[in-house]
């Protein structure tokens, strides 16, 4: 395979613009990987911008390990294959021919992928992850293609149409020619254990691709804990999915929304019951957002329900039931009050469509009414 210098020397006669070898190298790094500059950097050298010396050592004798580990699953190769498009046919059959004694098979029109692929080798393999053979990709690309057709569209909407590799979350669809499609993987977290869908998990083709060459402990302990996170959530949803909400409660939130300032300074309230509800040395952030809420907006929000009830636009005995009954299923599956206090909110946010933060408020009224939480043992 071509080396990183004899490529990067290519790159650098058709794209550098007058850079000089240092400039260069920062600007096709800003264009293969969304790391910043500042987590480049190795042992040696932990400044926020590499000394020119050490680029120019990059160049020489390639990617130092650290770096291409730093990077391997955050690559943007798109963003380089885009710029080489944007030339003319003329000068990508140039760039072609610079190349073909690689790669015969190399002209104009696939120039630009056939560099992207030899840098996605280069950096997974400094990275010190093995490429496959051909036969053990065809091996895995049939495995890929049965997992999809047994477990492809559950792990998808489990994953919320984003890719559950920390630190990626690229969209798992595009929208294309006014259609929508999947753009996903199935990876085996385990790979020491049978591909069944606790062990699975989805991801962009990228990071799946990068995942199965890679036997890290580390992350495969972080995939673990996003999968049992995953599957916490998608579970809580089907629950909840059984219980329809009162109509009445958008009218509410968007109450909420429209509060100001001045009315919201006259009129605060002292939780001083919440802290039976949420253990603040367990669940402190929990506590101090719901225990700022309240203090704010609890009596306002009170106003704003007391008003709708009168005017028959909400029933409040049947929100009470219904935050109750909630509550009350999410509370059987052990999950920890932040979790059950997301589920909720994000179920009142699906249900009535308005922001997040005037659905987290409008849950933090009922947990001080003790409709949500009960108190401590």
């Amino acid at each position: 395979m071509i080396s990183f210098k004899a490529l990067f020397r290519v790159l650098n006669k058709y794209l550098a613009n007058d850079e000089d070898v240092p400039e260069f190298f920062r600007t096709v790094m800003a264009l293969v990987t969304d790391v910043p500059e500042s987590d480049w950097g190795t042992s040696k050298d932990p400044v926020d911008r590499l000394s020119d010396s050490t680029i120019r050592s990059y160049v020489s004798r390639g990617l130092s390990k650290k770096l291409a580990k730093n990077i391997v699953y955050h690559l943007t190769l798109e963003k380089l294959e885009g710029r080489i498009w944007d030339f003319d046919d003329e000068p990508r059959e140039l760039i072609a021919q610079d190349l073909s004694g690689y790669d015969p098979t190399v002209n104009g029109k696939n120039v630009a992928g056939k560099i992207c692929q030899w840098l996605q080798e280069m950096i997974r393999s400094q990275a010190g992850l093995i490429t496959q053979s051909e036969m053990e990709q065809q091996h895995q690309a049939q495995i890929n293609a049965d997992l999809m057709g047994k477990y492809g569209e559950y792990l998808l909407r489990e994953a919320h149409q984003h890719c559950a590799m920390p630190g990626c979350d690229h969209l798992l669809n595009v929208s294309k020619n006014g259609k929508v499609q999947p753009v996903f993987a199935v990876a085996i977290i385990d790979k020491t254990l049978d591909p069944e869908l606790g062990n699975l998990i989805a991801m962009c083709p990228r990071c799946q691709g990068t995942y199965q060459l890679d036997d890290s402990k580390k992350l495969r302990t972080q995939l673990r804990a996003a999968k049992k996170m995953l599957s916490d959530q998608i579970r809580a949803e089907e629950i909840l999915d059984t219980i329809e909400l009162d109509k009445g409660i958008t009218a509410v939130v968007r109450g909420i929304s429209k509060l100001k300032h001045g009315e919201l300074a006259q009129a605060r309230l002292d939780p001083k019951e919440l802290v039976n509800k949420i253990d603040e040395n367990i669940e402190y952030a929990l506590y101090i957002t719901v225990r700022n809420f309240v203090l704010d907006y609890f009596t306002k929000v009170r106003t704003i329900i007391t008003s709708l009830d009168k005017g028959g636009e909400i029933e409040y005995d049947e929100v009470q039931d219904q935050m109750r009954s909630i509550y009350k299923k999410l509370a059987k599956t052990k999950a920890t009050k932040t979790q059950i206090f997301t589920n909720i909110y994000t179920k009142v946010h699906r249900a009535t469509l308005q922001e997040d933060i005037y659905c987290q408020i409008f849950v933090c009224y009922f947990i001080q009414t003790c409709e949500v939480f009960d108190a401590i043992a």
